[in-house]
């Protein structure tokens, strides 16, 4: 009953100040994590959720940054209409679709999920950018590849992947020699005993995270002949991107009540943010910023 006197409206503002209220019991979790390097039907996102997290991160986008951090993220690339890309996890295509418009280049996009896959090229479609900018289904588990690229990108995408032996060595052999490989993903500190809070995102993660070491994904680059470039900690501006998103929809949040499936979307997806913030405030969890360049 304590939980009940709380709306939603001020139970997602009070998380983003900084506390919490106490939560009303819910009948059932709709959420189920989907198995290891399964690249099957979507049991999570809908689009109902599509649609709120486009509307937190921007337009074709289901992760934190937006056009303005993405232009700015992949301009070291120095993309031109001659040049062909891979974005690895690219989701919903924003990403994808804005390397093809602003440079003209020739642009792959590969996502696990199947929901997000058929949304993706939905939107490629409907920007005619189906040839230039497609958005295919793959399992990152098992990377197979038919083309070298000039350029492979991923955006928190990749510590989710159980093999990434295998993601690497397929990168490495499907790059051009020359070519750019530019990912931020989440990595660990260390890889000894975790906070309670990093114990809490990995075990409530939708696919469950197995994220590297910094210095075993350094490690690993250069033994595939990368020469590294910049790896960069990017936490901190990547937390501030996360609390000024929901930080602006919580301030601009409609008066008017919600209805309940909507407000319960909303809470849940505010939930999986405040867990991975959480984790990374407790400095186990980093987001990192890698670039390097092809030496095969």
């Amino acid at each position: 009953m304590a939980g009940q006197q709380f709306g939603w409206r001020m139970r997602l503002k009070a998380w983003w100040a900084g506390y919490e209220l106490p939560k009303a019991p819910r009948s059932t979790d709709k959420r189920i994590r989907q198995s290891d390097g399964a690249h099957a039907e979507s049991v999570f996102w809908s689009a109902d959720r599509i649609g709120l997290v486009e509307r937190v991160w921007g337009p074709g986008f289901h992760t934190p940054g937006g056009e303005d951090h993405l232009t700015n993220l992949i301009k070291p690339l120095g993309l031109d209409e001659s040049m062909s890309v891979l974005d690895l996890g690219a989701g919903l295509g924003g990403a994808t679709r804005l390397m093809a418009q602003s440079s003209g280049a020739w642009v792959t996009g590969l996502e696990a999920d199947e929901v997000l896959v058929q949304a993706g090229m939905e939107r490629s479609k409907k920007a005619g950018l189906e040839k230039r900018a497609p958005v295919y289904g793959f399992d990152p588990e098992n990377l197979s590849l038919d083309k070298n690229f000039d350029c492979v990108f991923s955006k928190e995408a990749l510590f989710t992947v159980k093999e990434k032996d295998g993601l690497f060595e397929s990168v490495a052999a499907h790059i051009k020699s020359g070519g750019q490989f530019l990912f931020t993903d989440y990595v660990l500190r260390h890889s000894a005993s975790l906070s309670r809070a990093t114990e809490v995102w990995r075990d409530a993660e939708e696919r469950r995270p197995h994220p590297w070491t910094v210095s075993q994904i350094q490690d690993r680059l250069k033994e595939l002949q990368f020469d590294i470039r910049i790896a960069e900690d990017i936490t901190d501006s990547y937390i501030h991107q996360i609390l000024h998103a929901w930080g602006d929809l919580s301030a601009h949040l409609p008066e008017e009540k919600a209805d309940p499936e909507t407000a319960e979307s909303l809470l849940e997806e505010g939930e999986i943010w405040m867990r991975r913030v959480a984790a990374l405030h407790t400095g186990d969890v980093r987001v990192y910023r890698f670039s390097c360049l092809s030496n095969r």
